[in-house]
């Protein structure tokens, strides 16, 4: 079952978001002192404010999410559709792997603690932390979802500075970086996140071991609150 456990690691922000790779696509940032809660810093203060209007009136999205992994020497990288609804609705259809047999899979999980995967024939529901459907990193899939990483944002224990200003595939974006909080990955020192400055949406998500990234989510083509079947979430 090692495959499933790479598929659901290659969708879990997923459920996420989009990507048009898996390259290196922000600069490398001279880190200062901690910047403190958000309030001391109010241009991060006013990227999450725009955030979290959208996302009050956000009930659903899908596109596509590009991930990379690394934990020590080994990476993992895939690309999936995804579609998302709230409160924790996700559906993943893997598009692109490492390995020809594990394209075409599908993946949902609707925020009850378990996942169901199908791949051709074979369909199997597991808990969400069976070490099957653990990413490379010991990732759960809720760790990494569209809701965890915008809720991390919003979190008010989060540490958040503004990072300054990106362009992420020719679209201007916010770069926010987090440093506490419920948006932290386990074993992540710091948290980059790119908000695109039109649609105040993540479009790229880095988490960080030092100075280097070991987590990475690229969202691209999103749309904000498609109308989605029930029917979609269930295989």
């Amino acid at each position: 079952m090692r495959q499933l456990r790479i598929l659901v690691a290659g969708v879990t922000l997923a459920a996420l978001m989009t990507g048009c790779g898996v390259g290196s696509f922000l600069p490398q940032l001279n880190q200062g002192p901690e910047q403190g809660l958000r309030a001391k810093d109010a241009q991060a203060g006013a990227v999450v404010e725009a955030v979290r209007q959208t996302w009050s009136k956000t009930t659903s999205a899908s596109g596509v999410v590009a991930f990379f992994e690394q934990k020590g020497r080994e990476t993992t990288t895939s690309k999936a559709e995804f579609f998302w609804a709230r409160p924790q609705k996700l559906r993943a259809n893997i598009t692109e792997a490492e390995s020809i047999t594990k394209r075409g899979a599908k993946l949902v999980y609707l925020g009850d603690g378990r996942i169901t995967a199908k791949l051709g024939f074979i369909k199997k529901t597991m808990p969400y932390d069976d070490p099957q459907v653990l990413s490379l990193r010991g990732y759960r899939i809720d760790q990494t979802s569209l809701t965890s990483i915008v809720e991390g944002i919003l979190d008010p224990a989060a540490a958040v500075r503004h990072a300054g200003k990106v362009t992420i595939a020719g679209r201007a974006a916010d770069l926010l970086e987090l440093t506490k909080g419920s948006g932290m990955l386990p074993g992540c020192s710091k948290m980059q996140i790119a908000i695109d400055s039109q649609t105040r949406m993540p479009v790229l998500v880095e988490g960080f071991e030092g100075t280097t990234v070991v987590f990475r989510a690229q969202l691209s083509g999103m749309q904000v609150n498609p109308k989605l079947s029930d029917s979609l979430f269930k295989l």
